[in-house]
C-alpha cells in the first residue's frame, strides 16, 4: 500500500509540475474548491452560488470560467452546473461516496485528489475495465486507507496536453 501511495503522490506531483495550473490565478483555485464543496449538496450550482461560497463577485466568477475549458464542466441547458473538473452529480462510470452522498467522477484519478480538496474521507467504487470486477478504494484526505481487492492497481497513460487542454 505504501508503494501505491508513493506512486500516486508522484503522479499527482508530476501532473501539477507539468504546468497545467501555473497560469491560473489564485481566485480560480478558490472557485474550484467552492464548486467541489457545493456539489456535495447533490444539486446543480450557479456562478452566484460559487461566488458567495468563494467570496468572489459573480461577475468575476463568470470571467474565471472563461479560463476553464468547456469540456471541464457540465452545464446542461445552463440551469446550473452539474459537474466540475471531474466531480459530477450526474451518474458516470465511477462512484465517489463522500459525506453520505453518492456523487460520480469522470475518471478514477479524480477521486484521488478530490478527497484531499474536500478534506473528507471518501470511497471510490468502480469496476475493472478488463474483468468487470468491483473495485473499492477508501481514502482519507491525505492517503489511500484501503483497497478491495488488495492487489488492485491503477495506471495513468501519458497525458496528451493538446487533447486535454487544447
Amino acid at each position: 500500500m505504501k508503494e501505491a501511495q508513493r506512486n500516486i503522490e508522484k503522479a499527482n506531483r508530476e501532473f501539477f509540475e507539468a504546468g497545467f495550473l501555473e497560469d491560473n490565478p489564485p481566485e480560480l483555485q478558490r472557485l474550484s474548491v467552492a464548486a467541489y464543496r457545493l456539489l456535495l449538496k447533490g444539486k446543480p450550482i450557479t456562478p452566484a452560488d460559487i461566488g458567495a461560497a468563494a467570496g468572489i463577485p459573480e461577475a468575476r466568477i463568470c470571467e474565471l470560467f472563461e479560463l476553464i475549458p468547456d469540456n471541464a464542466y457540465d452545464c446542461p441547458g445552463c440551469d446550473g452546473i452539474s459537474a466540475f473538473i471531474g466531480l459530477s452529480i450526474t451518474p458516470a462510470n465511477h462512484e465517489f461516496v463522500v459525506a453520505g452522498k453518492t456523487l460520480y467522477t469522470w475518471c478514477v484519478f479524480d477521486g484521488l485528489f478530490l478527497a484531499e480538496v474536500l478534506g473528507r474521507e471518501a470511497t471510490i467504487r468502480t469496476k475493472c475495465p478488463a474483468t468487470g470486477a468491483d473495485i473499492r478504494v477508501a481514502l482519507s484526505p491525505t492517503a489511500i486507507t484501503g483497497a478491495t481487492p488488495g492487489g488492485a492497481v491503477m495506471s495513468l497513460v501519458d497525458i496528451d496536453q493538446d487533447a486535454c487542454c487544447g
